[in-house]
C-alpha cells in the first residue's frame, strides 16, 4: 500500500491502479475512492469518451508524489499524471494533468480526487444558498450527475456560488475545495449508490486554456482537508481562503439606503398568479402607491417595491425591458411618490436571454435575431444547438457574454433604467447566482471549452456596466436570482436569496452562502416561487424566519387585493390570503432587529449557532415531494460584529409564547418576536 501521512490525515493508494483505498482523520476510517480520476473528452460535434484509471494498462508511482497512468486502450498516446503533495492542516494537493491527446478531441473536464463516502454522512454542495444532502433518506434511488449543455445548476459559478464541498459524520469531516482565484467553470457533483450504502461527491474542472495543442495541466490544486464539526464549520474554512481574493474588493460605495434595511414588496403587475399578457388590478401604478404607503408604516420601515412580468412586449421576454407595461407615464408618476416617500423602486429583469418566441403571446424577436445575426453571438453546445424552452414562457438564447452583441444590447437595456432613476434592476434573473452560460463555439472569442475564460467575460460585463451606472450619475444596484456567485459579489452587492430552490425530499437549506459572503453584501429573502401550494401559516412565518436567520432581508408578496400573499406562485389569487396581521408583527419585529443591531446582522460574519432545546413542528409543504419534515419552532443564528463582539438571536414565529433551554437554562420567546442574548 501506498500512504501518504500528514500530520493527523492518511490517505492509503492501492499500488495496483492509483485509486485511494482509505482516507483516515485521528485513526478514523472518513472516506474512500471508487476511481484515481476521471477525465471526459470530446470531439468538434460533441461526441463524448469518459475514461478512468480503468482505461490505461500502465500505472507507475514515482516513489515521492507523482502517479502516472499510460497506455489508454481508447487513446494509446494518452497519459495521465496526477500529483499529491502535502499542506497545511493536514491536507493534501491534487494536481490532475494530461498528456498525448489525440487530434480531433478536446478535453473538457478533469477531476481528481473523486471520494466515496458511507450514507450515514452529510453532504454540502453549494447550491443556490446551502444544501445540505442526507442521503441516508434516500432509499432504493440511484443517481450520477456530470457537467452538461446547458447547464443550469451544479455549476459554479452559477447556482453553486462556491467551489467547494463537505462531506461530514460524528467521526470527521473531509473538505474537498479548488484553489482557484481564476474562477474557472467547475462542476460540482454528487453520484448515490443505494445499493452499495454509499455516494460519491467530486469537482469536475473544466479545461479552457487559451494554449492549444495536446498536453494540460490543470492551473490550480484540488484541496482535501480534515475538519471536525458541521457544514458551519467548513464553511469557516472556504471563508478565510475568500478572504484573499481581490475580487471581493468592491470598486463602488453602496447607497445609504442598503444600510437602512427597505422590506422588499414583490408583485405582478401581469396576470393573475399565471404568466400571461393581460394587466391586472396594479395597473395603473400609481393606484397601488397608497397600499404601500400603508404597508410602510405597519412594517415601521423604509420600502423597496420590486416589479414582476413589467416589460412591455410580455412577461419574462427579454432583453427589451422599456417602456414598462401600462406605460412609462404611470411608471414614473409611482417612481415619484415611492421617492418623494423615501421609498425604493426595483424591477425584475431576465437574464442574458433574446426571446425568439413568446410561448404565451403572439411576440416573436426573430426579425431582430435574424438581421442582427445574433445567432452568431449566442452560447453553443459542441453539436451548435442554442435554443432553451422555458414553458410555459418563451423559446430563448442566450448570449454568449464573450462577443460583442450581448453585453450591447444588455447595456443599453440597463442605462435605460438608470436614466429613469430605478434603484435596483435583477438583471440576472433565471442566471441563477449571475452565471455566464457556458459556450464550446469554437468561432468566439474564447476557447472552445469552457474554463476561466467564460467567468472573465461575465465580470468584464458587470464591471463596466457598473462604471456606466455610475457615471451616469446614477446608484442603481445590479442582482441576480440566487446569491452572487463568488467571484461577481462586488458587482451585484444585493440579490434575490432562494432557499427552497434546495428544499427537497433528501435536502434542506442551510446558509452556507451567508455563512461566508455576509460581510460583503445583504441580500433579500425572495419571492418563494415554486414553494409548494400552502395555506400553512405557521410554515410561511418559518421561512420568512429561517431567511432572517440567514441575515436576509424582509420581503413579501402581495396579491391584487393588496393583501400579502402566501408567494409568488403557491396559489389562486381567489383563495384565503394568509394571516394578514400575523405577517406583519412578525416581519416588523424581524426587520426591527436587522436595524437595532446592524452590526451583527447586517455587517457581521455568521458564527456557529448555539446548541439549544426546543420544541418541534412538522411541515409537509417545504417542499414539491410532500416528505413531511420536522423543524425547531425556535430558530436561532448567531453572529460576530467587526469589533468581535457577539450575539445571538432566537426568532419565535409561532403565534404562542415558546420556550427553549440553553446552557441548563429556560429561556422564553414572545410569539412572533426576536431576542438577542449575549454569544457567551
Amino acid at each position: 500500500m501506498i500512504e501518504f501521512v500528514n500530520q493527523e490525515t492518511r490517505l492509503e493508494i492501492s499500488p495496483a491502479n492509483g485509486v485511494i483505498s482509505s482516507v483516515t482523520v485521528n485513526g478514523k476510517s472518513s472516506a474512500s475512492s471508487e476511481h484515481a480520476f476521471r477525465v471526459r473528452l470530446m470531439t468538434d460535434y460533441g461526441d463524448t469518451v469518459m475514461l478512468d484509471e480503468r482505461d490505461f494498462q500502465d500505472f507507475s508511482f514515482d516513489g515521492k508524489e507523482v502517479f502516472h497512468w499510460r497506455r489508454s486502450k481508447t487513446f494509446p498516446g494518452l497519459e495521465v499524471t496526477l500529483k499529491i503533495t502535502p499542506a497545511e492542516h493536514g491536507a493534501f494537493r491534487f494536481r490532475p494533468s494530461l498528456s498525448g491527446r489525440p487530434d480531433g478531441w478536446r478535453l473538457e473536464f478533469l477531476s481528481a480526487p473523486l471520494l466515496k463516502f458511507p450514507l450515514n454522512y452529510d453532504l454540502l454542495l453549494p447550491q443556490s444558498e446551502g444544501a445540505l444532502y442526507q442521503y441516508a433518506d434516500a432509499i432504493g434511488e440511484s443517481w450520477e450527475e456530470h457537467l452538461f449543455f446547458p447547464g443550469y445548476s451544479n455549476y459554479y459559478p452559477g447556482k453553486c456560488q462556491m467551489q467547494f464541498l463537505a462531506a461530514y459524520s460524528d467521526n470527521a469531516g473531509i473538505y474537498l475545495s479548488a484553489d482557484d482565484y481564476g474562477h474557472a467553470i467547475k462542476f460540482l457533483g454528487t453520484t448515490h449508490r443505494a445499493r452499495e450504502n454509499e455516494f460519491e461527491a467530486y469537482i469536475e474542472c473544466c479545461c479552457g486554456t487559451e494554449k492549444p495543442g495536446a498536453d494540460y495541466e490543470l492551473p490550480f490544486d484540488l484541496i482535501l482537508r480534515p475538519f471536525t464539526g458541521d457544514w458551519q464549520h467548513a464553511c469557516e474554512i472556504y471563508r478565510e481562503w475568500i478572504e484573499q481574493d481581490p475580487l471581493t474588493k468592491r470598486e463602488f460605495s453602496l447607497p445609504g439606503w442598503i444600510d437602512e434595511s427597505p422590506v422588499v414588496i414583490i408583485y405582478p403587475v401581469r396576470g393573475e398568479r399565471g404568466i400571461t399578457d393581460k394587466l391586472n388590478k396594479f395597473i395603473p401604478y400609481e393606484n397601488t402607491f397608497p397600499r404601500i404607503k400603508e404597508l410602510a408604516e405597519q412594517f415601521d420601515s423604509k420600502v423597496m417595491v420590486l416589479l414582476m412580468r413589467w416589460d412591455h412586449n410580455g412577461p419574462w421576454l427579454p432583453p427589451y425591458y422599456w417602456p414598462p407595461a401600462g406605460g412609462a407615464e404611470s411608471f414614473r408618476k409611482f417612481r415619484d411618490l415611492l421617492h418623494s416617500e423615501g421609498h425604493l423602486l426595483g424591477v425584475y429583469g431576465s437574464g442574458t436571454y433574446f426571446t425568439r418566441k413568446s410561448l404565451s403571446n403572439d411576440y416573436s424577436g426573430e426579425d431582430i435575431f435574424e438581421r442582427e445575426n445574433l445567432a452568431a453571438s449566442v452560447v453553443t453546445s459542441p453539436r451548435g444547438d442554442m435554443d432553451r424552452v422555458f414553458k410555459p414562457i418563451r423559446i430563448a438564447a442566450a448570449f454568449c457574454m464573450s462577443e460583442e452583441a450581448g453585453p450591447r444590447i444588455l447595456t443599453e437595456q440597463t442605462m435605460i433604467l438608470a436614466d429613469e432613476k430605478v434603484d435596483f434592476f435583477q438583471i440576472l434573473d433565471q442566471n441563477l447566482g449571475g452565471a455566464p452560460f457556458y459556450c464550446y463555439n469554437k468561432h468566439h472569442h474564447h476557447p472552445s471549452i469552457p474554463g476561466k475564460a467564460t467567468t472573465d467575460a461575465m465580470l468584464k460585463f458587470l464591471k463596466e456596466l457598473n462604471k456606466k451606472i455610475i457615471a451616469s450619475g446614477s446608484s442603481m444596484l445590479l442582482g441576480t436570482e440566487c446569491g452572487a456567485a463568488g467571484p461577481f459579489i462586488a458587482d451585484m452587492p444585493f440579490n434575490d436569496l432562494r432557499a427552497h430552490f434546495v428544499e427537497g425530499e433528501y435536502m434542506s437549506p442551510v446558509p452556507a452562502y451567508q455563512y461566508i459572503f455576509h460581510r460583503h453584501l445583504n441580500n433579500f429573502f425572495g419571492n418563494s416561487c415554486v414553494v409548494p401550494n400552502s395555506s400553512d401559516e405557521d410554515c410561511m412565518r418559518f421561512r420568512m424566519a429561517r431567511g432572517f436567520c440567514g441575515g436576509s432581508m424582509m420581503t413579501v408578496v402581495l396579491r391584487d387585493s393588496g393583501e400579502i400573499d402566501w408567494g409568488a406562485s403557491t396559489g389562486e389569487w381567489n383563495c384565503p390570503a394568509p394571516d394578514q396581521k400575523n405577517i406583519v408583527t412578525l416581519v416588523r419585529n424581524m426587520n426591527d432587529a436587522r436595524k437595532r443591531y446592524p452590526e451583527f446582522l447586517q455587517k457581521g460574519d455568521m458564527i456557529p449557532a448555539p446548541q439549544i432545546e426546543c420544541g418541534t413542528n412538522s411541515f409537509s409543504k417545504l417542499c414539491s415531494s410532500g416528505k413531511v419534515k420536522t423543524v425547531p419552532e425556535i430558530l436561532c443564528s448567531a453572529w460576530r460584529a467587526p469589533d468581535g463582539r457577539k450575539a445571538s438571536f432566537f426568532v419565535n414565529y409561532m403565534t404562542q409564547e415558546k420556550s427553549f433551554r440553553l446552557n441548563g437554562k429556560n429561556i422564553t420567546v414572545p410569539p412572533l418576536s426576536v431576542i438577542m442574548m449575549d454569544y457567551e
